[in-house]
């Protein structure tokens, strides 16, 4: 109180006024959560569109453009729609694969999250054959939902991980954020964490009766480096590859030595947003 008696002092009426008043909103802000404000500002962007969306409870379904997302209201699900869906991150990605002129593309999500990225590509590919791969068995329910939703077919769904062998690995809820967005591998002597398997991306493939990947879309929290350091193991199927993008995380290896072993294989490489994309003709 004697704080705001000595401003009283100094500053005249109507600004000591709109001094308190702006302290005051401050302090309210402040007690809300930043997510609140996420899902306004999605809202907003929607409204602006001309999407339609329906609240259920912890989830809000969203039509967009004919398709539709359903988004956990906790977590990171409305940030990664604000990303890959409102801000065009897969935008530059699916116009080089449309240049490439494939009949029904065969394409490869790794990190596939929700699906987000899978829906747009079936979307914008209908007659694509699309393997949508993700560890994070909460994910993967909510990407098996989206996919089903939305009545696509030739998207096979597998909950497991990427990496450079056949193996299992523990999950790591502290990369990154530590988001739902975020689920990293790891190699750990520690038994007690939870587990997932994991395959290279040839062995997935073969799996399901592929010779080939026409696009490969790498997001996998870190184990990119190690997954394309390692690439002599799935040699054979990443030499099929015409269409490739990666999400690096600087945090986890270089980068710069990505980019080089990409070069090497023959990609012509672009940036775009947090994208390395790289295309073969």
């Amino acid at each position: 109180m004697k704080r705001w008696l000595k401003l009283l002092k100094i500053y005249p009426l109507k600004d000591f006024v709109t001094l308190v008043f702006a302290t005051a909103v401050d302090a309210i802000f402040s007690k809300i959560p930043k997510q609140t404000f996420t899902i306004k500002n999605t809202f907003d962007a929607l409204v602006a569109r001309n999407a339609d969306f329906v609240w259920h409870q912890t989830e809000v379904m969203v039509t967009l453009n004919k398709v539709k997302f359903y988004l956990r209201t906790q977590g990171s699900d409305f940030r990664v729609f604000n990303q890959i869906v409102l801000d065009g991150g897969m935008t530059r990605a699916i116009e080089m694969l449309r240049s490439l002129n494939i009949d029904k593309p065969k394409v490869m999500d790794c990190g596939s999250n929700i699906g987000l990225c899978t829906l747009l590509l079936k979307s914008a590919f209908p007659d694509a054959d699309i393997i949508a791969i993700e560890p994070d068995t909460k994910n993967f329910n909510q990407l098996k939902k989206n996919v089903q939703t939305n009545g696509f077919e030739n998207v096979k769904l597998v909950n497991a991980g990427v990496w450079y062998e056949a193996s299992s690995l523990a999950v790591r809820s502290d990369f990154g954020d530590g988001s739902d967005w975020a689920v990293a591998l790891e190699k750990s002597p520690n038994e007690s964490l939870n587990t997932v398997p994991v395959r290279t991306p040839e062995q997935i493939a073969v799996e399901h009766n592929w010779d080939r990947i026409d696009y490969l879309k790498i997001d996998i929290e870190g184990s990119e480096f190690s997954l394309l350091e390692r690439v002599e193991n799935w040699r054979a199927i990443f030499n099929t590859v015409k269409l490739i993008s990666i999400e690096p995380h600087a945090e986890a290896g270089d980068v710069i030595a990505l980019i080089d072993i990409l070069n090497r294989s023959g990609f012509s490489l672009q940036l775009y947003q947090e994208l390395i994309i790289g295309i073969r003709k």
